[in-house]
């Protein structure tokens, strides 16, 4: 049986190095259609500042405009704002927006994310991280926004217990029920090449601490 065509990914990059378009095709029909196109921008430093996406019109064989991510990074390069934006008709729609705040050392320390209600932002989730002396995370709390009370109502917290080279030993899962309810445990144990293994069947996470991309 042989391989058949299914998706593909095509970049192409700026001058430092960074994506500048990212267009996605699906094969359809013994031929390459176009689906998707984003456009990336980057601000003086480099540092992403908008993302811009389009979809493929088949009737007029034309791009055509489906969302805008504006995005503000700090001086060391940390995502600090992003808003999502969709277009409906002629017209950008707030949709969602996400602020994040960070350590001395660029470890992230809450994240919150808003949804627009057509005429105002309103609170979603909140997100709070802790660390030890090492930056290695300790503690993560989940918040959703709850209107009847005007404020962060409790919803899952995350337990972290690492070795001295940053790797997680335990976890420890809990949620809110009025007290705090264990949900979940893991105990990780590594090989030589410091790949996780837990006695729960649950799931590792890794490196930590994190810059791009976490692991399942």
């Amino acid at each position: 049986q042989a391989w058949t065509n299914g998706s593909r990914s095509t970049y192409a990059y700026t001058a430092f190095g960074k994506v500048q378009t990212l267009v996605f095709d699906f094969w359809e029909d013994d031929h390459w259609t176009p689906y998707q196109q984003t456009n990336y921008n980057y601000d003086s430093n480099q540092f992403p500042d908008g993302e811009f996406r389009q979809i493929w019109d088949a009737g007029t064989a034309t791009w055509v405009e489906d969302s805008v991510t504006m995005q503000t990074c700090d001086d060391n390069g940390n995502l600090i704002w992003s808003q999502f934006e969709q277009w409906v008709g002629d017209a950008l729609q707030p949709m969602q927006r996400v602020t994040q705040t960070f350590s001395p050392s660029n470890q992230m320390l809450t994240s919150v994310t808003e949804n627009y209600d057509n005429t105002d932002w309103k609170n979603e989730s909140k997100t709070t991280y802790a660390y030890d002396a090492n930056d290695y995370m300790v503690f993560s709390l989940f918040q959703n926004w709850a209107d009847e009370t005007n404020s962060w109502q409790d919803f899952f917290h995350h337990n972290y217990t690492n070795n001295p080279d940053g790797t997680i030993s335990e976890f420890v899962s809990q949620q809110w029920l009025n007290p705090w309810t264990n949900f979940q445990r893991a105990l990780y144990t590594y090989d030589n090449l410091g790949i996780a293994e837990n006695e729960s069947g649950s799931f590792a996470f890794y490196p930590n601490p994190t810059t791009d991309a976490l692991h399942l």
